[in-house]
């Protein structure tokens, strides 16, 4: 039995189904609490969390309705998966609408600070590109806002890339973006890289 942290298995997966990638990028596994921030380049890895994540937006709608946060995270999830019979006026929209915007912004000055001071410490280049996973990365408009705010190229993570799914998983897909973890954990470390002692 070993113990790895998530950063590390989604770093393992994101390698396995991308072995032509090439200097220097950002892995942002985006989940309810925190994201982390993955610094990758080919010998390297360096991981940031940040405390912005789903929840914030979830949080940001129930202030702005002052409803409680399970009755907002429902909210949330209808209306983002184009599920909710609310009528195209109605606050609970535009509060839905107001926390994604406000997240997209938080989360572009969360990656420019945190891509100024990893370069500075660190003297690595400009990343080449950013990958988005976890399930807070599932907004429809997340990766086109942050390639042009950013100048960076931007796309979903595909942790099936390179994955043979079998006839019981079908459904992998549609959970795709919750799944590097996991199938980072069943990947085996690569030769010749050091494990991590924690």
């Amino acid at each position: 039995t070993s113990v790895l942290p998530s950063s590390i298995a989604v770093t393992r997966c994101f390698r396995y189904n991308y072995p032509e990638a090439s200097g220097s990028l950002i892995i942002a596994d985006i989940g309810a609490r925190s994201t982390n921030l993955i610094f990758a380049d080919p010998e390297r890895f360096f991981v940031r969390t940040i405390p912005l994540a789903g929840n914030s937006i979830t949080q940001a709608i129930a202030d702005e309705l002052k409803h409680d946060f399970a009755h907002c995270e429902t909210i949330k999830i209808q209306v983002l998966n184009g599920e909710s019979e609310l009528p195209a006026t109605s606050p609970a929209r535009a509060a839905v609408k107001n926390a994604v915007t406000s997240f997209l912004s938080k989360l572009h000055l969360e990656l420019t600070r945190s891509i100024v001071n990893y370069r500075r410490q660190s003297g690595a280049e400009q990343p080449a590109a950013i990958y988005l996973t976890g399930g807070g990365s599932v907004l429809e408009d997340l990766p086109n806002s942050l390639q042009e705010r950013l100048k960076i190229p931007v796309e979903r993570l595909d942790p099936l890339r390179n994955v043979s799914v079998g006839p019981g998983a079908a459904n992998a897909p549609a959970v795709a973006p919750v799944l590097a973890s996991l199938i980072g954990l069943s990947i085996p470390a690569e030769k010749g890289r050091k494990s991590i002692n924690l």
